[in-house]
Order: C-alpha cells, then structure tokens, then sequence
C-alpha cells in the first residue's frame, strides 16, 4: 500500500492498525465521507458477485449506502478496512457505555468472493474500544433480508437475538463477559498490531 504521510488537512483518515494483511483506518475528516460516496457510486455488487440476483446485489448496496450515511453522523466511530490497496470494509458505530453498531458492510475485492475475516476484524476492532473503555453492552440490527445469513455469524462473535424483531431486522446485543471470550478466540486469528497513527489520502491509497 502506498501511504504518505499528509499535511494537507484535506485528508483526514488516521491509520490506526494492521492485521495480517488488512489496514484499519479511521475517518477524521468530512472530506473523506466524499471519497466513500465517489466509491459507493463506483461499487456494482452485481459485478463482484455474478450469482447473486439483482435484488440481493441491491440491497448489498443499500447496505453499502446506509453505511456511508451514519458515517456522516458526527457522533459515529467510523473504520474503513483496506487489503491489498482496496476497500473491502466500512463500520460505523456511535460508542459509550453501550455501543451502537449502526452498520457493517464489507465488499469483495475479489470477483465471487467474500472477503475472508473482513469482518471479525473490523469487529475486533470495535470490540478493543469497547473493553477499553469498560463498555457494558454491544447493540446492532441483523438484517434478515440480505444475501446472507447474518444471524448466526453475529452469534459466533458473541451476540444473541433480543426479543426486538421486524420484517427486516433483529436486534441483538452482547455483554462484556462474552465479548471477552470471543477476543480470546479472535486473538489466535487476528494478529492485531496497533501503529503510530498516520494520516492518509484514501484516494491515493485505495484503488478500487
């Protein structure tokens, strides 16, 4: 990956981690909620996974575009995940004492591939914020109308259904205790290694 280190105030991206292959970067600055709307307009699900049908590549999309509009909430934490020079995972989240995952989305980088371990990472991330501000609770909404089943990869990393159930979604919700199991297994797959923080240009580093 190619990444100078900026003075322009420009470009406010802060990269924060690596893991194996993967970058975490945080967004800082507005102006990279531009690059992530260019990007959204760019992206075709349908193209990177031919066997979904159309309406389950547009509501990866939705997933993506929803994403980058609780980005822009001011109050969010928001990672983008980089490999091997593109984007391949945006989440965003409003963090206190009881974390909010408002959305995850990870994108293929490959044609007809899922990303592997995008998104335990981009969770392991979230939950070492969380453990070290001594967090009670984690929240997020299961889609339950995607491409995918989300249920039970949510439920490997902790989380369990609450009795908060639409159409859609169903909320689910993970306490400090299993949090702190999942990061025990997490640690042997996800060699996490935090780095000074640097700012970035995402329109130079990621390619995609």
């Amino acid at each position: 990956m190619k990444i100078n280190s900026l003075n322009n105030t420009n470009f406010g991206a802060n990269l924060i981690a690596r893991s194996n292959n993967f970058t975490i970067c945080k967004l800082s600055n507005r102006n990279d909620l531009q690059f992530l709307k260019d990007f959204s307009k760019r992206t075709d699900f349908q193209k990177l996974m031919p066997k979904l049908n159309k309406q389950e590549s547009d509501r990866w999309h939705e997933m993506l575009e929803y994403a980058i509009g609780c980005a822009e909430n001011p109050q969010n934490t928001t990672y983008l995940e980089i490999l091997n020079d593109k984007l391949c995972g945006i989440i965003t989240c409003f963090q206190n004492q009881t974390t909010i995952v408002d959305c995850i989305c990870t994108i293929p980088i490959k044609v007809g591939e899922k990303t592997k371990f995008a998104g335990k990472t981009m969770f392991y991330q979230i939950f070492k914020d969380f453990m070290e501000y001594g967090g009670h609770k984690i929240k997020l909404s299961a889609i339950t109308d995607g491409p995918y089943n989300t249920i039970n990869k949510y439920k490997d990393l902790g989380f369990k259904e609450t009795s908060n159930v639409t159409k859609t979604y169903i909320e689910m919700d993970a306490n400090q205790y299993s949090i702190k199991n999942v990061m025990k297994n997490l640690k042997s797959l996800i060699p996490y290694k935090s780095v000074p923080q640097e700012k970035i240009d995402l329109y130079e580093v990621i390619t995609n």
